[in-house]
């Protein structure tokens, strides 16, 4: 479903649907775009990499990556509160995507797209955390979506298992 995440009221729309088509929300993954660089935890100033680019994109944006990090830490925080509710929170990093908006940048600076992950790769994962058996024992934790999917067994042609 459509959201713009500034809109109060497209949140509440967002809830109150999934809550009518399916009783209620079990499962809540933050996907927040590229989280490559100032988006990861460093514990020591020289461990913090220069951030360069992948490929021709730039990550020279601190202020977005600190936004990235600061959902990843919201979700951790929580993860705990909204299990005794029965609400699953997993953190998704999906990568630079290939995402429709990426693909337009690209062809109007002339850029190669090849260092972008397909975007199967994150909407794989997203339907695996929704659809896994239990997802609770994902609840709190972050994951990398290409190398996540590659350490589960994930092949991208097999179809999502549900559950009932």
């Amino acid at each position: 479903m459509q959201t713009d995440l500034a809109s109060e009221a497209d949140l509440q729309h967002l809830v109150d649907a999934a809550v009518e088509r399916f009783g209620g929300v079990d499962v809540l993954i933050n996907n927040a775009a590229a989280t490559t660089g100032s988006g990861e935890v460093f514990r020591q100033p020289e461990e913090l990499p220069k951030l360069e680019n992948i490929g021709e994109f730039s990550l020279a944006v601190p202020g977005y990556y600190s936004s990235k990090r600061a959902l990843d830490r919201l979700g951790n925080v929580l993860a705990p509160e909204l299990a005794r509710k029965g609400i699953a929170v997993i953190g998704m990093h999906p990568g630079l995507v290939a995402t429709e908006l990426v693909a337009i940048r690209v062809k109007e600076a002339g850029l190669d797209d090849s260092v972008a992950v397909p975007m199967d790769v994150p909407a794989r994962m997203l339907a695996y955390f929704a659809s896994c058996a239990e997802p609770m024992e994902y609840t709190g934790r972050l994951f990398w979506a290409e190398r996540e999917l590659k350490e589960l067994g994930i092949d991208l042609d097999d179809q999502p298992t549900t559950t009932t």
